[in-house]
This record gives structure tokens, C-alpha cells and sequence, in this order.
């Protein structure tokens, strides 16, 4: 069951954008033993489940470390394919 958007401010400020769209950002505190100390008025989502700060920062790592990986093989594909181009070239300028 969906959380009205009445339900979600009185969570906190921040549980607007709580939608399941993944635009809110998770309070680090409200799960803890001592809790949120800006209780209603935090600008973090109060929403989201225990952990999924956590689960979000690992994604977005995981995602930043695919990224630069491709960019790193393109890099080299691009060094290996390079010479190769300018060889061939050499062989069809020498033959005329």
C-alpha cells in the first residue's frame, strides 16, 4: 500500500518525493538507535527502508566503477586499433 502524500510529510519534509522513483534521499539517522534529530522537518526521506542508503551508495559506486571500465577498454581498443590504421596506410601509399 502507497503512502498518501498528507501521510509522508508528517514522516518528514523530505518524503515528498518518496514515490518509488528513487528522486528522495534516504535519512541516514531515522532508523538508528537515537533516531532523526530533525524528526518532521528533515529534509530526508523518513520512507525509505532500513538500508537503503546504503543500497544506493553501493549501486551508484558499482555503476561509477562499470562506467570507467568501459571507458578504460574503449581507450585501449582505440590505442590498439590506431597503429594498425596508420600501417595499413603505409602499406598502400609504399605500393604507389
Amino acid at each position: 500500500p502507497q503512502m498518501q502524500p498528507l501521510e509522508l510529510t508528517a514522516l518528514s519534509v523530505g518524503s515528498m518525493k518518496h514515490d518509488g522513483s528513487r528522486r528522495c534521499k534516504p535519512c541516514a539517522f531515522v532508523h538508528t538507535e537515537a533516531g532523526c534529530a530533525n524528526g518532521s522537518a528533515c529534509p530526508f526521506c523518513h520512507a525509505c527502508i532500513p538500508g537503503e542508503k546504503r543500497r544506493r551508495q553501493k549501486a551508484k559506486e558499482q555503476n561509477r566503477r562499470r562506467r570507467l571500465l568501459r571507458q578504460r577498454q574503449a581507450a585501449e581498443e582505440k590505442e590498439v586499433t590506431a597503429p594498425l590504421q596508420f600501417a595499413t596506410e603505409e602499406v598502400h601509399t609504399a605500393a604507389y
